[in-house]
């Protein structure tokens, strides 16, 4: 699932980068699994070997996250759903 506009989601004017590490693309929206609660964000920026950065926990690595379910989007960031990408 993706964003109509990712920097709806941006409190800066990020540049980014893609490389052949690159498996997510802007505006979508991750999940990242965590003890507590799953987290979820939307990627904001792209950086060299596929690491990325979140509006809502910042920098990870790609295969820290994978792409959120809508059911999971209603579940843990349902302010989301209006921002939905048809």
């Amino acid at each position: 699932m993706r964003v109509k506009n990712h920097k709806d989601f941006c409190c800066f004017k990020y540049k980014s980068t893609t490389d052949e590490f690159t498996l997510y693309s802007l505006g979508d929206i991750v999940i990242r699994e965590v003890e507590d609660e799953p987290e979820i964000g939307v990627v904001i920026q792209l950086y060299d070997r596929g690491d990325l950065r979140t509006d809502m926990f910042g920098n990870c690595y790609n295969d820290e996250v994978r792409l959120a379910t809508k059911k999971e989007i209603e579940q843990y960031r349902i302010d989301l759903i209006k921002h939905l990408k048809k």
